[in-house]
């Protein structure tokens, strides 16, 4: 089972939680004052939790200040409350390093402000004995269903309805690949719980073909992403957003 990590992003100026509303963006003209967050319609990877935190029982709380330029890239980075652990601190910079965020607006115009990102770490609770070895390839198939990727969409013809979905379902393709790889990887080492990770003796055609798919499914997420972010950007740009 794969780690639990969970996130959102904080307003460092007044304290309080923002709401993450799901947005396509667009001009900030006449708009009220509005702090810098974090872009929801554009896809943002999972944060990452190193194999090795895992192993040692690392877990906990980060939270990441992130400075957001004007035009929306972050520049400076700071952890305002340590998790305890270096690794996962930063495992936690470098996954909100690689995030997209929409910029504070101040008098209708777009300004350089921090916002703040909590990263939750919190290793998986075993859930019982780890399955049996597969016989064969179409066994291990079985086992663990491949995710199909979602469709693409034209940006020049779809609407804002249409782009909403397609980034609905580019994120439960993302969430699917995600258990989809954490069951190959059950094969592999012989253990569901990653923190007890011990490794056995496993016939290399499972470790080959687990290796093999893990990276096919990692270049069909990254696929995905593009194609949703290419469709995207054509969207904004027909509509001069």
């Amino acid at each position: 089972m794969k780690f639990q990590a969970t996130w959102r992003a904080r307003d460092i100026v007044g304290g309080g939680a923002l709401a993450l509303a799901l947005t396509l963006g667009g001009s900030t003209a006449g708009l009220a004052d509005s702090p810098a967050k974090v872009d929801h319609s554009r896809p943002n990877a999972a944060p990452v939790y190193p194999d090795t935190a895992q192993y040692a029982g690392e877990q906990g709380d980060v939270l990441v200040d992130v400075q957001v330029s004007p035009s929306g890239h972050p520049h400076r980075f700071r952890i305002k409350q340590s998790s305890g652990f270096q690794d996962l601190d930063i495992a936690a910079m470098d996954t909100a390093a690689n995030w997209h965020y929409i910029p504070a607006v101040v008098d209708g115009d777009t300004a350089t402000a921090w916002t703040t990102v909590k990263i939750h770490y919190e290793l998986p609770q075993p859930t019982g004995a780890a399955p049996a070895l597969p016989a064969d390839e179409h066994e291990l198939n079985d086992h663990c269903a491949r995710p199909v990727a979602p469709a693409a969409i034209d940006g020049a013809v779809a609407t804002e309805a249409e782009l909403a979905s397609a980034r609905e379902n580019l994120q439960d393709f993302l969430k699917t690949s995600d258990r989809y790889q954490v069951c190959l990887r059950r094969y592999v080492g012989g253990q569901e719980d990653l923190a007890m990770f011990v490794k056995t003796t496993v016939p290399e055609w499972i470790r080959k073909g687990v290796e093999t798919r893990i990276a096919q499914n990692q270049k069909d997420k990254e696929a995905a992403g593009a194609r949703y972010n290419e469709a995207a950007l054509t969207y904004k740009a027909k509509h001069g957003q």
